[in-house]
């Protein structure tokens, strides 16, 4: 069972020798409480009500089936189905015919051409209605001009799936024209924020490249066609190190913990970032905070919402 700190710790070996009988029994509830807990007691109805119209689902395979999840290999924390998961969503647009929802399927642990095959025919069922409708924005290639939201409530094309690591494995299954690329159209914060493990490493990672935005904007132009979009993902990595030295002295890593990181990013750090990077790329696609009922989410959201509404009449549509 000491296997079960693979992939959190740097030295399996070292952790378990300190711990002795305790890796015998997996680790230790407040470990695992402490990395993975985020949005405690805020399920995907209550984060849609309360606004969040971004959700990025990581999945898992137990047996035959796939699930909500968070982690990887042994120590992975597992979640509802994707029954219960989309049946909320579903209910919540259909009850709410102005919203647009974005899904995004990233992180994965498990047969990926299965996974991808399971998930695409979860959507549909939950998703597409006998009489032929659909709420998923299909479109045919990349070529096509992206809709905009006005768009996509007047044909009822209201949820955007993104398959990032799934999108080229679904074997011999057709993917459907509604599954789109997360890599192909945006920039991930986390490609160049992975090794910010405190608030001030990742200050600094966004302020590097956000003042790199025409560099940026040029490559994006010459191998992708046109600028990909960027978002502020104001969150601080682990340290495996720092994680080792809390269970050397046997006591629990507070300063590691999602809640205590986000504490100090999710106010004047978020309000300085978004101000900062959408300054530089003219607008973000997307602000993700963890423990965001403690932050000033909303605010800055609204507060870049307004400036992107002033930014589209200014270009005359």
């Amino acid at each position: 069972m000491c296997y079960l700190w693979e992939g959190i710790c740097s030295d399996t070996t070292n952790v378990c020798a300190l711990w002795g009988t305790a890796c015998e029994n997996g680790p230790p509830e407040w470990f695992l409480g402490c990395l993975w807990e985020n949005n405690a007691g805020m399920d995907v109805l209550r984060q849609l009500e309360d606004g969040i119209r971004y959700l990025d689902l990581d999945t898992c395979q137990t047996g035959n089936t796939v699930v909500i999840c968070h982690g990887m290999g042994l120590p992975r924390a597992l979640g509802h189905s994707l029954d219960n998961v989309f049946s909320l969503i579903r209910s919540f647009l259909l009850a709410h015919p102005n919203e647009v929802v974005s899904l995004e399927f990233g992180d994965i642990d498990g047969n990926a051409t299965f996974m991808a095959s399971f998930i695409q025919n979860k959507l549909a069922q939950y998703f597409t209605f006998p009489n032929g409708t659909s709420l998923l924005l299909s479109r045919a290639n990349n070529t096509q001009p992206w809709p905009t939201l006005r768009e996509m409530i007047e044909s009822n094309s209201r949820v955007v799936v993104w398959f990032e690591w799934l999108y080229s494995d679904f074997g011999s299954q057709k993917r459907e024209d509604w599954i789109h690329s997360s890599q192909y159209w945006m920039t991930k914060s986390y490609d160049y924020t992975y090794n910010a493990t405190t608030p001030q490493k990742l200050n600094e990672s966004f302020i590097s490249w956000c003042d790199n935005a025409d560099n940026v904007t040029a490559y994006d132009v010459a191998n992708f066609g046109r600028p990909k979009w960027q978002m502020v993902d104001d969150v601080v990595s682990y340290d495996p190190g720092e994680i080792v030295s809390y269970l050397q002295s046997r006591t629990s890593p507070s300063e590691i913990c999602l809640q205590s990181q986000a504490n100090q990013v999710n106010y004047g750090m978020l309000d300085f970032l978004a101000d900062f990077c959408v300054q530089k790329f003219g607008y973000i696609f997307r602000l993700t905070v963890d423990y965001y009922w403690k932050s000033n989410l909303f605010e800055v959201a609204k507060k870049m919402n307004d400036w992107n509404v002033e930014r589209v009449k200014s270009m005359g549509s």
